[in-house]
């Protein structure tokens, strides 16, 4: 299994070198159910941010989250970093205001891992109950 993580500025929406960050203070922040592999993918890339902030898997970012956020952000001067899943979910108002950035995680599965997980995809799928097709009954 290959693991790649980039950089993405979400306002922009474009690919960010994450030596641009490297060294400066940021503000990191996740609503996913492992949040140890966020931490992890930022370190791989560098990054070592001295705030974070971790919600439930799935969570839905209110506007006392985003109120929250903006002040361990300092009004918006600490550049924030979240993944893909979580900074969907923002507001586009809030991204106006603030520097973040998400996390690209790309997974690519090869060999063994792979079939590893084509089994285990195969056995836990319900099998499709197959019909004639029209007029053949």
């Amino acid at each position: 299994m290959t693991v790649n993580a980039e950089l993405v500025d979400v306002s922009k929406g474009e690919t960010v070198c994450p030596t641009q960050l490297k060294g400066k203070r940021l503000l990191a922040f996740c609503g996913i159910a492992k949040p140890l592999t966020f931490y992890h993918a930022l370190i791989s890339l560098g990054l070592e941010p001295e705030t974070t902030r971790y919600y439930p898997d799935h969570h839905f970012y209110s506007s006392n989250d985003l109120e929250y956020l903006s002040d361990l952000s300092e009004g918006g001067q600490l550049p924030m970093i979240t993944t893909e899943k979580d900074a969907v979910k923002l507001d586009s108002g809030f991204l106006t205001g603030h520097r973040v950035y998400a996390v690209r995680v790309e997974f690519e599965l090869s060999g063994h891992d792979l079939e590893v997980f084509n089994d285990t995809l195969a056995t836990s799928l319900p099998v499709p109950r197959i019909t004639p097709p029209a007029g053949e009954a």
